[in-house]
């Protein structure tokens, strides 16, 4: 509990020092600040999401084939 509580307060805390941050800033500053940070906002959630595919197919489930070790053979049907 301690540890979402403390992860809430962090992204609280960074959220509100950008805020002050982008009202200080001057309106040409401003909109390019705005746009490095929507970048780096896509950024990390691209690298998240491969962080999720890679322990999605690292621990995900197998299919019956991988976790026999077996790999399935074609039969040709009869002439």
């Amino acid at each position: 509990m301690k540890l979402i509580f403390g992860f809430l307060l962090l992204a609280v805390t960074v959220a509100f020092t950008t805020g002050l941050y982008l009202v200080i800033r001057k309106p040409a500053q401003k909109k390019n600040d705005l746009d490095n940070l929507l970048s780096l906002s896509r950024q990390i959630a691209q690298r998240v999401r491969q962080f999720g595919d890679y322990l999605l197919k690292l621990f995900g489930p197998k299919s019956e084939a991988s976790i026999e070790g077996q790999v399935p053979q074609q039969t040709t049907p009869a002439a």
